[in-house]
């Protein structure tokens, strides 16, 4: 009996971390995540009101009050381009 209780422990354990990977997951593929050549193109069009960046996590506002949010690739030029767009 004691082994039935250890082997259903571990795979409670097991379901579960496979249910938060997968929630992750699904939570970063859905939701208000635009490409970084959409948002920028926002931006320049003035379509964005304001920006966050926390790494490569941009967290944006856009003219309609929609919070989105864009993973940017290396762009040495963003905060240049986000500057002229007024959008800090």
């Amino acid at each position: 009996m004691n082994n039935l209780v250890k082997h259903l422990v571990i795979w409670l354990v097991i379901g579960l971390v496979l249910m938060t990977v997968v929630q992750q997951v699904t939570n970063h593929q859905t939701g208000t995540a635009v490409p970084y050549s959409a948002f920028i193109e926002d931006a320049r069009a003035g379509r964005i009101k304001s920006a966050t960046i926390e790494g490569r996590k941009i967290t944006a506002r856009t003219a309609d009050d929609k919070v989105v949010t864009v993973y940017a690739p290396p762009d040495l030029w963003m905060v240049s381009d986000l500057l002229k767009a007024g959008c800090w």
